[in-house]
């Protein structure tokens, strides 16, 4: 079980003012593809260390989602990612999250929200979850809905 990492260069823009908030560097945004772990509409972004370069055969499919999401000619690697699953609490809301994406598709990214999501911070380490609507739509295209 593992996670798909969407971008890097992370930001949101919060709904009230307007206000940019600006992730660590060496934070990285995950994605649950299969909802193994956590929610597959919640987004972390989380801490990132490099661990190698190629990828684990053992989860065949996050492999493929990774082909899709990078294309099939990028180098993937694995590393590691600590995601806390409790701990949890709202920050702001956000109408846009900015980032920057590899592969294929490579370059800066923006979405903005049909539907405002809360951004929430770890309460036990430095960690954040931008929870989506059931039903949310994240795909190879990067965030579809809302």
């Amino acid at each position: 079980m593992a996670f798909l990492i969407k971008g890097d260069q992370v930001s949101f823009i919060r709904k009230r003012d307007g206000h940019v908030i600006y992730m660590p560097p060496s934070f990285v945004m995950v994605h649950d593809v299969h909802g193994e772990l956590v929610r597959s509409c919640d987004l972390y972004v989380v801490p990132y260390a490099h661990r190698e370069n190629g990828t684990s055969s053992s989860d065949k499919s996050l492999l493929r989602k990774a082909q899709e999401y990078y294309g099939k000619k990028t180098p993937l690697e694995t590393g590691t990612v600590d995601v806390p699953t409790t701990g949890w609490h709202r920050v702001a809301a956000t109408y846009k999250i900015q980032y920057r994406r590899m592969g294929n598709h490579k370059g800066l990214y923006e979405h903005e929200f049909s539907e405002l999501p809360w951004l929430e911070q770890c309460r036990n380490t430095l960690a954040f979850k931008l929870p989506l609507p059931d039903g949310c739509v994240l795909n190879e295209r990067g965030i579809v809905w809302p």
